[in-house]
């Protein structure tokens, strides 16, 4: 079978790989410079950890289930160091005992911390502050550059290619479908897997289907968020950590990525380098603070991030046309949710196999016009992203 993959972020790149390693003859076509989009700006934290629905948190735990498996089968990019939330306020506590609960009763592995323990590994904070703390041990985060480039070596392994090529619109027929690339040249294929991310709605559009994801554009618009980059500091916090006032992870050679929700209320990809410097400031800040260092440390980068958000905030992933040749595969959470969506789409484009897991996420849910926003809140309390 032969097979186009558009779009060579963390879905598509771990998608055609899955493809080609299936047997199919695959081209990824890419547009832009890899880790352009979404996945190069995320903070990649891999978790099933407050999906609500409950279709949505099997399909991320099976996510996280498959960054373990390939962990375990030799794979660099999944760092097993689990997660760390610690509540310091009663409006974080009462987000996150019924979180803990409805975890607990799902079967997700959640361990309390108690103060004295939380204090060793955040000395910055007092024991009589902490409300409550718990430790996630099956989580961790990606290295979404390693895990890329790990696709593309299954990718080429597998006899599969990789293109730098603008795709201009998909036309199927009888015969499969017809990409039209940016320069005129056209290529056939027998299906072609969208996975394009924020440009999802305005890709598609250009073929005549229609998958909204918000596009909302105003400043702090839930799909807009901060990430900073610290340089490389003399502590040591190897998990994630998620608080009241900060999120981090380690982010390689001693560095850190931090996260502020509340602070995206001004997160816009157009915000003026003052913004940038001030938020950076903040959140080193609040990660000194909590870590008892003497001074902030060096902020080498403030960029935004742009979450792929579809109309309902869910993941979108199957056929659009009834001859089953066009399939697309967008979603919020697309560095936790790659590998499993890879296997999923494989499951339902080369062997032409429904997958359960995906049936209450297919597009055809959009047939009826929803609005681009509906069901979308920007994530601005603790235990979110």
């Amino acid at each position: 079978m032969k097979l186009a993959v558009v779009g060579a972020g963390a879905i598509g790149s771990a998608t055609a790989a899955e493809l080609a390693e299936g047997g199919a003859q695959v081209t990824l076509l890419e547009e832009r410079a890899l880790l352009q989009g979404t996945s190069g700006t995320s903070f990649a934290w891999i978790n099933s950890n407050n999906k609500v629905p409950p279709a949505y948190y099997q399909l991320n735990l099976g996510g996280l289930r498959r960054h373990r498996a390939g962990l375990a089968a030799g794979r660099r990019s999944f760092h097993d160091v689990g997660h760390l939330e610690v509540a310091l306020t009663e409006q974080h506590l009462a987000l996150l005992a019924p979180k803990v609960e409805r975890l607990r009763a799902r079967g997700y592995q959640v361990q309390d911390v108690d103060a004295a323990q939380a204090v060793d590994h955040l000395p910055g904070i007092r024991a009589e502050l902490v409300r409550a703390a718990v430790r996630y041990p099956e989580e961790g985060y990606c290295d979404v550059p390693t895990f890329v480039a790990e696709a593309h070596e299954r990718l080429r392994a597998a006899g599969g290619g990789f293109r730098t090529a603008a795709v201009e619109r998909l036309v199927p027929d009888a015969g499969g479908v017809e990409v039209f690339l940016g320069d005129g040249e056209r290529l056939r294929f027998d299906a072609v897997v969208v996975a394009t991310g924020r440009w999802t709605t305005q890709f598609l559009a250009r073929s005549g289907f229609h998958v909204p994801v918000n596009e909302d554009d105003s400043v702090g618009a839930p799909a807009f968020g901060f990430l900073a980059t610290t340089g490389p500091v003399a502590v040591q916090s190897p998990s994630v950590v998620s608080m009241t006032r900060v999120n981090f992870r380690p982010a390689g050679a001693g560095r850190y990525l931090l996260q502020g929700l509340d602070l995206d209320v001004e997160a816009h990809p157009s915000a003026p380098s003052a913004v940038r410097m001030r938020v950076g400031a903040e959140l080193a800040r609040r990660f000194a603070d909590v870590l008892g260092m003497a001074d902030a440390p060096e902020i080498e980068d403030v960029a935004v991030g742009i979450r792929p958000l579809p109309a309902d905030g869910l993941t979108v992933a199957g056929f659009l046309d009834p001859a089953r040749s066009v399939y697309v595969a967008v979603t919020h959470s697309g560095v936790t949710l790659a590998p499993e969506l890879a296997a999923l789409a494989t499951r339902e484009v080369l062997h032409d196999e429904p997958a359960a897991e995906l049936a209450e996420f297919r597009p055809q849910r959009f047939d009826a016009g929803t609005a681009p926003s509906a069901g979308v809140r920007a994530a601005r309390r603790p235990g979110e992203q």
